[in-house]
């Protein structure tokens, strides 16, 4: 299995080149899964690790070569009758949100996501606690945390649209306030998954992409020396124990490098590959299946909400994790495989599987073929690819959320452009709105300030 295992991957890695090369499009579907699990398959396989076992199960095998050629080789096959050139232009993709709208929501936004952290953490920056509570940046208010984990990569969105309207320096403070709000918590991943949509928009949009693509590598390489540092500093509980060495605890074999970069890129990703192995083995044959409630999850727990109703009765992490056997405490993900295999077992696995690689393609296809802010759908979704060998995103609501809220965000400044016609009472009913806005954010971050201190 292993040797077919590698052919796969070869088979799929040569679609990607030829797919990369062809589309001129770094971030098709089979690309990202390439980057961001193909690759770490093929250092999993290396045995970097001396808590690696020698050789993986059967079912193991058949979980890998699943996700190769449905995420991996399938988007290239669909794509080969793709145009070469990109429908999107962005711009002329038309944002013109009024100012003091877009301003009132940024900062909604952000009030909102302090609270939280007020909230879970007793700390507006939980960073600053981090010795009291190393897992704050798992925490989340129910409710609350639809917006927080979702808006804000929205709002990363429409405020580069609406900058590439109007040309106000401030939508590029809330740009970077946005991107950077998950290091409060010390999140790395949610810093990464909102970089995505603003990096491909640039790359679309830019004459010269041999220039973005070297300044973005150089940024990947600082954002992943910078993640491997708040890893450190997250781990040692702020450097209060310098002593504990993430390389030693995953056994690490290879050049630990600066921060030990290269040991946690191994037990980030390639390592969590072994985790599946695991899964299998201490269930080999399991029957429990859930049937759909895990592949369905983005509508039955993030729309209809059945987990916070049903409780107990709906089966999610916590039955999953009685059947997880993580290898140890600094190595406990294991990639989005396991979630898929929770509905009809091992071997029907491809079906879920099959169904997110195909709305996935369908988004780009729409995105790429038809121009206009489809494209924007796709690359909400696409962090599920970029997330792959982490865990799984598919079956979170998060990019169901985020792209309601881009629906109605998209739909509110159709409804309140930023140019109206100057007349007497145009000017009135602007000036009469901007007001009870303006009075009603007031209230709205005067109470969330209040909160935050008591």
């Amino acid at each position: 299995m292993i040797l077919l295992t590698y052919a796969t991957l070869g088979i799929g890695f040569t679609a990607t080149i030829f797919t990369c090369f062809r589309l001129k499009d770094p971030f098709h579907p089979s690309v990202l899964m390439s980057l961001f699990f193909g690759i770490p398959l093929l250092f999993s396989m290396q045995r970097l690790s001396d808590l690696q076992s020698s050789e993986w199960e059967f079912q193991t095998y058949l979980l890998l070569i699943y996700a190769i050629c449905i995420f991996i080789i399938l988007p290239a096959v669909l794509s080969i009758k793709l145009p070469n050139n990109n429908a999107v232009k962005w711009e002329e993709i038309s944002f013109k949100m009024r100012p003091l709208y877009l301003y009132g929501i940024n900062l909604f936004a952000i009030a909102l996501y302090l609270a939280e952290n007020k909230i879970t953490s007793g700390a507006v920056l939980p960073y600053l606690a981090i010795h009291d509570n190393v897992n704050v940046h798992t925490a989340s208010v129910p409710i609350v945390s639809i917006f927080t984990t979702a808006l804000p990569v929205v709002l990363v969105i429409v405020n580069y649209l609406a900058s590439l309207q109007q040309r106000k320096k401030l939508y590029y403070l809330f740009i970077i306030l946005l991107i950077a709000l998950p290091l409060s918590r010390l999140a790395r991943f949610e810093v990464v998954t909102s970089l995505l949509p603003l990096a491909a928009m640039i790359f679309y949009r830019t004459k010269k992409k041999k220039r973005f693509a070297f300044w973005g590598i150089i940024t990947m390489v600082l954002l992943i020396f910078a993640g491997s540092f708040v890893g450190q500093y997250r781990m040692t509980y702020g450097g209060k124990y310098n002593y504990i060495s993430y390389s030693k605890s995953i056994g690490f074999t290879g050049p630990k490098g600066p921060f030990e970069v290269n040991a946690i890129l191994y037990g980030y990703f390639p390592l969590s590959i072994e985790n599946v192995d695991r899964f299998v083995k201490k269930n080999p044959n399991f029957h429990d299946y859930q049937y759909v409630q895990y592949t369905f999850r983005p509508v039955m727990a993030g729309i209809l909400q059945l987990d916070n109703l049903l409780h107990e009765n709906y089966h999610m992490y916590k039955f999953v994790n009685k059947m997880r056997d993580p290898l140890n405490g600094a190595a406990i993900v294991d990639t989005a495989l396991i979630e898929f295999s929770m509905d009809f077992g091992y071997v029907f696995s491809f079906v879920p599987m099959l169904l997110y690689a195909l709305i996935g393609y369908t988004l780009y296809h729409r995105g790429r073929v038809g121009g206009g802010h489809k494209m924007l759908y796709y690359l909400l979704f696409a962090q599920a690819f970029l997330l792959f060998s982490f865990q799984n995103v598919f079956i979170e609501s998060r990019a169901l959320h985020a792209s309601i809220f881009l629906m109605a965000l998209l739909a509110f400044a159709k409804k309140y452009p930023f140019e109206q016609p100057i007349n007497e009472r145009s000017r009135l009913l602007v000036r009469s709105e901007f007001s009870k806005l303006a009075t009603s954010m007031t209230f709205l971050i005067i109470g969330i300030v209040i909160m935050i201190i008591y």
